[in-house]
């Protein structure tokens, strides 16, 4: 039904994993300045997070359409339902 759902979990879930590793990476660091870490974090939210989440704002609108065009269809939501069943 909503085929971005699957994408939005799995890739938001592998952002999570990177920004792990980077924070992994800061703490084996003595010497790492705020610039680096700055650096880092919006590399990170640019390239990571942000395309992951893409998918994920599809998929509302997806569910949204999907919804839209089931109301337009029926009357109530008794007729929606029962046109599910």
């Amino acid at each position: 039904m909503i085929p971005s759902a699957l994408n939005c979990s799995s890739n938001v879930e592998s952002s999570i994993y990177v920004w792990n590793d980077t924070k992994t990476e800061w703490g084996d660091e003595t010497q790492l300045i705020f610039r680096d870490k700055l650096f880092d974090t919006t590399y990170w939210i640019s390239y990571s997070l942000a395309p992951s989440t893409d998918n994920c704002f599809g998929s509302f609108i997806e569910t949204y359409t999907f919804f839209q065009t089931q109301g337009a269809k029926f009357d109530s939501l008794g007729s929606w339902i029962a046109a599910a069943l």
